[in-house]
């Protein structure tokens, strides 16, 4: 038969939740090679062999989501130090589709002052998915062209931001 299309994955899997404010989908891992990696400094890509540790916390597969990784940019001062206290901004829950990309099904907590602000530009094409992990528990082989392959990269939560390192992730749309 013929493979589907990851957007008619997606779009099966979050059905339930389709038009509820604040949630949204996107792609978080997308596969590279030596010659399409990220446009960090490492240059990391991920394959089909990397272990994201989706499951290091329980099937459930939910982790926290944040601004920006939790850096200033882009934050006023009232913003600053609401999220100075917690950080956390949502929740997403992480699944595969059948190409073995990963991709979030994530809900903004509604209790935050700044939900709004983040809903609209979600709902602008504006943010885009970024892994968070801890730099202790990644593991990096170096690959051709300056690059690094991702040998260990344990999700631990996932970002929001308008500057992905991972340019080639199309923007996070409301599900």
């Amino acid at each position: 038969g013929e493979e589907e299309e990851p957007a008619s994955l997606l779009c099966s899997a979050i059905k339930a939740v389709e038009g509820q404010p604040g949630r949204f989908v996107g792609q978080l891992v997308i596969h590279g090679s030596p010659e399409s990696s990220d446009i960090s400094a490492m240059r990391d890509f991920f394959t089909e062999s990397t272990e994201l540790g989706l499951d290091w916390y329980g099937p459930e597969r939910i982790r926290p989501l944040f601004y920006h990784h939790k850096m200033d940019e882009g934050m006023n001062e009232a913003m600053k130090k609401e999220l100075t206290r917690d950080p956390r901004i949502g929740t997403v829950g992480l699944f595969e589709d059948k190409l073995g990309q990963t991709w979030v099904d994530g809900q903004l907590d509604l209790s935050k002052r700044y939900w709004q602000r983040i809903w609209g530009m979600i709902q602008d094409g504006k943010l885009h998915l970024s892994a968070d992990s801890a730099p202790h528990l990644i593991d990096r082989q170096p690959a051709a062209k300056g690059a690094n392959e991702l040998l260990l990269f344990p999700i631990l939560g996932c970002s929001l931001t308008v500057t992905p390192a991972e340019f080639r992730l199309p923007p996070v749309r409301p599900a």
